[in-house]
């Protein structure tokens, strides 16, 4: 027998789920480690073998390097605001040319249906 499924799938019945066919797998597996084997491993934290290591940056030098990074992403700002700028000008430009297109057009309408009523 079939069925849709939640996310609309055709599913069979007789199949079972994937989270029910895992289930039966973990409970299906014998345990043979040794309660110290899985102590020994399993809660072993290799960051903490590490020690962190202290900045020995001198606080001036850092002060700089924080002051480049601060100009350098204000000069991309500007960038991005140039650029943003300069699109909408040329949009702008683009609007108001067709727009006086358009209106040449209807002028010259205008002007050729003046000129067929006067013969």
């Amino acid at each position: 027998m079939r069925q849709l499924s939640r996310d609309g799938r055709i599913r069979n019945l007789e199949e079972p789920k994937p989270a029910e066919a895992q289930r039966r797998d973990l409970k299906s597996k014998p345990e043979s480690k040794d309660v110290a084997e899985t102590d020994e491993y399993e809660f072993e934290n290799p960051q903490k073998e590490a020690p962190a290591k202290e900045c020995e940056i001198d606080p001036a030098k850092l002060k700089e390097m924080k002051r480049e990074q601060e100009i350098a992403k204000a000069n991309q700002a500007l960038e991005r605001k140039k650029k943003l700028a300069e699109k909408v000008a040329a949009k702008a430009a683009i609007r108001a040319q067709k727009k006086a297109q358009k209106k040449l057009i209807i002028i010259f309408q205008h002007l050729s249906d003046g000129f067929t009523y006067m013969y």
